[in-house]
């Protein structure tokens, strides 16, 4: 056999093997029972830019492994993240979770799921919560902080169905309870646990005006 021959001979094997693994790869393409196995998935747009990146990651001060799936605009940029357990803006998250951000990377919607009970945060341009909306073993909350983060305003429904508002200062000191009860509404005002004012109640002792009283308001119900 020439050179000549032998060359054409080689390319001829060549080719065959590609159109036998071109051939494979339709098969599995076609194959719904497949299952794919990596590490890692990235997606990248016609301009060579990461759009869609679906993984694992050991959040920090954590051993195992949280799945999360990412989704980045044009920039590169992160705009949607969704995964289950890892790593909050306020603390570890045990369940799924789904954030938020805006064109900088910041965080602005965050959204959890923690025994059974639901969380929304909306965070402003500082990264601190100023609206959170939960479920608690007293029934569902609205809190309104400042541009501090520091919480200022609770609304809340209890499971019995008793309406109530309550205020804090710029140090988180209660000081305003409004609440209807079975008997009525009731509006106290006080600080350090000392009642200056109520009605219809008169004078009482800043703790025992209402269930509401006897909860920790002083404590984040969403941390």
């Amino acid at each position: 056999m020439t050179p000549e021959l032998q060359a054409l001979a080689r390319r001829l094997q060549e080719v065959e093997k590609q159109v036998a693994h071109l051939a494979a790869i339709v098969t599995e393409q076609t194959d719904t029972d497949r299952t794919v196995i990596a590490n890692q998935f990235l997606v990248r747009d016609d301009q060579g830019r990461r759009r869609i990146e679906l993984g694992t990651v050991i959040p920090e001060g954590q051993t195992d492994e949280s799945p999360w799936l990412g989704l980045f605009d044009a920039n590169e940029q992160v705009r949607a993240c969704i995964g289950v357990s890892g790593r909050g803006r306020h603390g570890a998250i045990e369940g799924p979770w789904i954030e938020l951000y805006d064109a900088m990377g910041n965080g602005v919607i965050e959204i959890s799921v923690e025994e059974s009970r639901p969380t929304i945060r909306l965070f402003n341009e500082s990264g601190k919560a100023t609206i959170a909306v939960a479920t608690s073993e007293l029934g569902p909350f609205i809190t309104i902080s400042n541009p501090n983060g520091k919480e200022r305003l609770t609304l809340s429904i209890q499971l019995s169905g008793q309406p109530w508002l309550v205020m804090s200062d710029a140090q988180g000191d209660t000081v305003l309870k409004l609440a209807v009860n079975g008997d009525g509404p009731h509006l106290v005002f006080g600080k350090n646990n000392k009642v200056f004012w109520s009605a219809p109640l008169g004078p009482v002792e800043w703790q025992d005006t209402s269930l509401l009283s006897r909860y920790a308001f002083n404590e984040s119900c969403f941390s």
